[in-house]
């Protein structure tokens, strides 16, 4: 990637530890190897397009998942990214950390997945459309089976 094509990053913020900067300098740079767009880094990693903008601009400490999944888009080894995080964690003054548990979302917290909702609707609506198939098909049979004699009902007569 030439200088020309190298995206315009925002400053990191003042106060920033080394190791945070060395972290989302890592990160800027895993992200252009990748050359993908941050819509389609969200997209390909299931991180939201605000969520890296934030741990881009070391604003968030991304958590271990989010680094594995980058550095497995750019086909890098995760090794180095996980060691500066770790070490962003030890520093002094550092941001908070996003947790690592589904559904304990904080205010500055990487979204969950986008991609993991969209399935669980298409799940629901397949299962869904399976059991009004299935009820219609119940219905359609039993109204056969109930209407065979032309009569709409069933006799109980024997004969004699």
């Amino acid at each position: 990637m030439s200088e020309q094509d190298r995206p315009e990053w925002a400053p990191l913020p003042a106060g920033l530890s080394r190791e945070a900067s060395l972290l989302a300098e890592q990160l800027r740079l895993l992200k252009e190897r990748t050359g993908l767009s941050l819509a389609a880094l969200a997209d390909r990693t299931h991180y939201s397009k605000s969520s890296w903008q934030r741990c881009l601009n070391g604003r968030q400490i991304p958590p271990r998942s989010a680094l594995k999944a980058l550095a497995e888009a750019a086909g890098a080894d995760p090794s180095r990214l996980l060691s500066l995080r770790e070490a962003v964690l030890r520093a002094v003054p550092a941001p908070t950390p996003a947790p690592e548990t589904p559904g304990a979302a904080a205010p500055e917290t990487l979204s969950e997945p986008a991609a993991p909702t969209k399935r669980h609707w298409r799940l629901l609506t397949a299962v869904l459309l399976a059991v009004l198939l299935t009820a219609t098909g119940t219905y359609v049979t039993v109204t056969q089976l109930v209407n065979q004699d032309g009569a709409g009902c069933t006799t109980l007569e024997t004969d004699p």
